[in-house]
């Protein structure tokens, strides 16, 4: 298993977004585990076909969400369910 913290901003100018597609090679990414401070649609809708990859390969996904401070969406919560 491999562990990896990814924090943000990155110094270097990436985003989470490449980071995480990076690994969605074939083979890269078995399982994904993730907790975030919130859910949005319009953030999983681009994560979303990498993440039915995985799952679709027999990977299993995982997240822990939070939900206060007003930054999670009811649409984003059920996509995180449904994505999950």
């Amino acid at each position: 298993m491999n562990v990896r913290f990814i924090g943000q901003p990155f110094e270097d100018g990436s985003n989470l977004y490449e980071v995480l597609t990076g690994g969605f090679e074939p083979g890269g990414i078995a399982n994904l585990s993730a907790a975030v401070a919130w859910a949005k649609r319009s953030g999983l809708r681009r994560l979303e076909g990498a993440l039915r990859q995985i799952r679709d390969g027999g990977g299993r996904t995982q997240l822990v969400v939070g939900i206060d401070e007003r930054g999670a969406t009811e649409e984003g919560l059920r996509m995180a369910m449904d994505l999950f």
